[in-house]
């Protein structure tokens, strides 16, 4: 009972730690104004609204993007803080925290018992994504908070379906799919997430020895749960494409009748323009430098970089193991920012906040596999003292970067004349 009160209080200090540490790394994050690209649109859009209802904002009524939940949460600032930037950004930055406890859980829940008690493999992969440079535009940018919204969600379904894996209870087989259903109604490209989904639920438990220690007796098969949520989510993704009918077929969206357009057309040169954005988004989350906001085109030579980045991608997600699963999710979670490579549907062809929710699922994976060849080292001093360099590391880029971001925004009462226009 000692032991196990000492872990508890061990654990949550650990959180207790990262959470004084982002806030610190972010705070000219919160003190920041507002960013002239889409920010100061959208506060004059929330000024111009007049009167609100949920039925209006869940109803689809015209624009590329059907987001209620997103845009539910910027009427609540109108409303509750009338549009603070300084609290907006602070929003960032708790759903940004909420993103790194579930990361940090999600680790957890993959260790055996024997190992939850010293493990300090939740901890890295915790501050690896709470740090990672690549995640500064999706925090400090106020409209990018549908990333890191949405990927609480996500996150949230994926640690749900993890713990119905282990042999909780099968109520937590609906939390997952409430959860994703949330975060579909943030943004649209947490569909990705459904086949994930199915990597997920068929994985083996050879990675953990938690399933173990639960009752079986609240397993469902999981084949049989695989296809019973596939079931569900594909027939809740058809209503959601039904409810959007009037969206896709505007004139405003024709920019996604352009991309399919532009795919059937030259298959071949949309393959190429694929791998390009693949091989660029894989490089970005384990080398992010450079950072930057505008990227409009990238080198053709990531096409070639993609091609043995694609096949270890395969072979990874044949292993069939939880570890594996997750990877194959941050995979998944990349494929909708490839056809937004074509330029067609947003006004930015790449961005590194669209591998926000990506580059969770690829840390925990990646932190584990180092774990585990750290353990066959007989000397593990230099691994030991890697991570906290890299950490350190990570911690300076990640500051300068919000720092750069402050010192590109204006204070709202500057920008008031622009949005009452």
């Amino acid at each position: 009972m000692r032991n196990g009160i000492y872990t508890m209080l061990k654990r949550h200090q650990q959180l207790l730690f990262i959470s004084l540490a982002v806030l610190e790394i972010f705070l000219p994050s919160i003190m920041a104004g507002v960013c002239f690209v889409d920010d100061v649109q959208m506060f004059k859009e929330l000024l111009h609204v007049r009167e609100w209802n949920l039925k209006g904002i869940f109803s689809p009524t015209g624009g590329i993007y059907f987001r209620p939940l997103l845009a539910l949460s910027f009427i609540l600032d109108r409303e509750i803080w009338l549009l603070n930037e300084r609290i907006m950004h602070f929003e960032n930055v708790v759903f940004h925290l909420l993103n790194i406890a579930i990361v940090y859980n999600l680790a957890l829940q993959l260790l055996s018992e024997n190992e939850r008690e010293d493990s300090y493999s939740p901890l890295i992969a915790a501050l690896c994504f709470c740090l990672h440079p690549i995640n500064t535009e999706s925090v400090n940018w106020i409209s990018g908070r549908s990333d890191v919204m949405a990927g609480t969600f996500v996150l949230l379904s994926a640690l749900y379906l993890v713990k119905f894996k282990m042999g909780y209870k099968r109520r937590f087989l609906l939390f997952s799919l409430l959860s994703l259903i949330l975060g579909v109604l943030t943004k649209e490209v947490a569909m990705a997430f459904i086949p994930a989904a199915f990597f997920i639920i068929v994985a083996r438990d050879s990675n953990t020895s938690v399933a173990k220690t639960h009752n079986n007796k609240t397993n469902i098969k999981p084949l049989m749960a695989a296809c019973l949520l596939l079931a569900i989510l594909t027939v809740l993704a058809s209503l959601y494409f039904v409810a959007r009918h009037h969206i896709l077929s505007s004139t405003t969206s024709s920019s996604l009748g352009k991309t399919i357009n532009a795919i059937s057309s030259d298959p071949s040169n949309s393959l190429f323009v694929c791998l390009r954005a693949f091989g660029f988004y894989m490089k970005k989350l384990f080398a992010p430098l450079p950072l930057d906001f505008t990227i409009r085109e990238v080198d053709p030579l990531y096409e070639l970089f993609a091609l043995p980045v694609l096949l270890l991608c395969l072979f990874i997600a044949i292993k069939r193991t939880l570890l594996s699963a997750l990877f194959t999710a941050s995979i998944l979670l990349i494929t909708p920012s490839l056809l937004i490579a074509f330029g067609n549907i947003a006004w930015m062809p790449y961005a590194e906040r669209y591998v926000y929710v990506s580059s969770a699922f690829i840390i925990i994976p990646s932190v584990f596999y180092i774990r585990e060849k750290a353990a066959s080292l007989t000397s593990r001093t230099t691994i030991k003292a890697c991570v906290p360099a890299l950490i350190i590391l990570m911690s300076v880029i990640t500051l300068e970067r919000n720092i750069y971001w402050m010192k590109t925004t204006a204070p709202y009462d500057k920008v008031k004349v622009l949005v009452e226009k």
